[in-house]
């Protein structure tokens, strides 16, 4: 059996079920094995307590009521003697932000300011008007340069580009799903896995303190579960138009085509099997493990942990683990923090670690929120000449502090022919003029 291609049917399936959902009857007891599977593998269990109320309110505020934010981005890079000692600059480079922020109103803007040593400062504007982005900078013209989000396969034509792939928008926001949007994705592809998995798929062991419950299936009858599912997929019209940003409706039609042949055609065998194994603890899923089984023999492909309000997600190769992503949260009275942890090992050595700490204060208050994100990547960098080791670690640290205020009075300019060029709009002198421009300024600095 090929296991990359049966590694990827089985992410995509574990992908695709995390999201759906499907009530059963009221208590353990009273469910078959399938019953328990369905119900546990398709619960919030894993991310219920990484949730938080006031965060969820903040994000809302923010999509419904305007805000003006300041802020400020610093960095942290290794000096001289490393592999990257072209970042050595950034240790005296700064980005000043500043703007507004109307999302109800697709109303934007954003004003960075690359302070670099010795005085020399660089702005670059960014502007939001509906569907129309743009950019400014000296660099490249006194007014913003911006397109608009539409039409845009005659934009790429009119610059003799090839726009077979190229979409007439863009959509920018459509993989956010309602509550509604989801109960009905849950509703629909929980029952087409359930109505085509019989009984004899599942088991359950006990022991005193937990309980596993065991989905086996053959590889053929895995891929036939993928295929269902794509079915279901290609008929659903709402979900296609969501997934198809980007593309078309067709050609994403055409792409799950493409995708279930491809894993039809996947080398297996009788003895070929896939499992997924949940471990429930005190009513609470606790920890979801998916092997592959070929010739009798088990390999562990991913799995899933979580322990009180920490969920750790790991991916292996030849039984070895290659990577893991987790994610923690911190909550004390008015401050929140999660951080995010990414590790990738190469020959059972960390080869790459990266966290990502997100820390709010002023939550419960809502305004006047302090956010401070902050990036620390640590990598082996095998060809440091600051020492003989081979595994000499380089470490690159990126921080944004930023303080959110919410003002429902913000007036937000529109783009107009004195502040901005619209690409879709101007003629071919006005290009000719704004491409001619944009060399000059360029020249003028070299």
């Amino acid at each position: 059996m090929k296991k990359k291609v049966l590694l990827a049917i089985v992410l995509v399936v574990v992908l695709l079920g995390a999201g759906l959902g499907y009530a059963y009857f009221a208590t353990d007891a009273l469910k078959s094995d399938k019953q328990l599977f369905f119900s546990y593998l398709l619960s919030d269990d894993f991310t219920k307590d990484l949730k938080d109320t006031n965060l969820e309110k903040y994000v809302e505020k923010q999509t419904n009521t305007a805000f003006k934010n300041k802020g400020k981005i610093t960095f942290e890079a290794p000096e001289q003697g490393s592999a990257l000692d072209g970042l050595t600059i950034l240790n005296s480079t700064t980005i000043d932000v500043e703007g507004k922020t109307n999302t109800a109103k697709k109303l934007a803007e954003q004003k960075f300011t690359v302070e670099l040593s010795q005085g020399v400062n660089i702005p670059i504007q960014y502007k939001r008007d509906g569907e129309t982005y743009g950019i400014q900078t000296k660099l490249l013209s006194d007014k913003f340069i911006a397109i608009k989000n539409e039409d845009l396969k005659t934009l790429a034509d009119r610059f003799g580009m090839d726009t077979s792939n190229i979409p007439d928008n863009i959509t920018l926001s459509g993989l956010n799903f309602s509550d509604k949007e989801i109960s009905k994705i849950k509703d629909k592809y929980s029952k087409v896995l359930y109505d085509n998995m019989t009984k004899d798929m599942f088991s359950k062991t006990k022991t005193k303190d937990q309980t596993k419950v065991t989905m086996d299936v053959s590889a053929e009858q895995f891929i036939n579960l993928i295929e269902k599912l794509a079915n279901a997929l290609k008929e659903d019209k709402d979900l296609l138009n969501k997934l198809s940003a980007g593309t078309t409706v067709e050609d994403l039609k055409t792409q799950i085509d493409n995708f279930v042949d491809a894993i039809k055609e996947t080398d297996t065998t009788d003895a070929d099997r896939v499992q997924i194994v949940l471990t429930i603890k005190s009513g609470e899923l606790t920890e979801c493990e998916i092997k592959t089984v070929t010739d009798n023999v088990a390999e562990i492909v991913a799995a899933i942990e979580k322990s009180d309000t920490k969920l750790v997600f790991y991916a292996y190769e030849d039984n070895e683990l290659v990577g893991q992503v987790s994610i923690e949260k911190f909550a004390n009275k008015d401050e929140l923090s999660y951080i995010v942890g990414i590790k990738a090992n190469s020959d059972g050595e960390e080869v790459a670690n990266i966290q990502i700490e997100m820390a709010y204060k002023n939550l419960a208050k809502l305004d006047d929120v302090e956010e401070t994100i902050t990036t620390d990547i640590v990598y082996s960098d095998s060809s440091s000449t600051s020492s003989s080791t081979a595994d000499e670690k380089t470490s690159i640290s990126v921080t944004y502090n930023n303080v959110v205020t919410f003002d429902s009075s913000l007036n937000i300019d529109a783009f107009n022919s004195n502040n901005a060029i619209i690409i879709n709009d101007a003629t071919d002198k006005e290009l000719q003029d704004l491409f001619l421009n944009v060399y000059r300024n360029f020249s003028g600095i070299q």
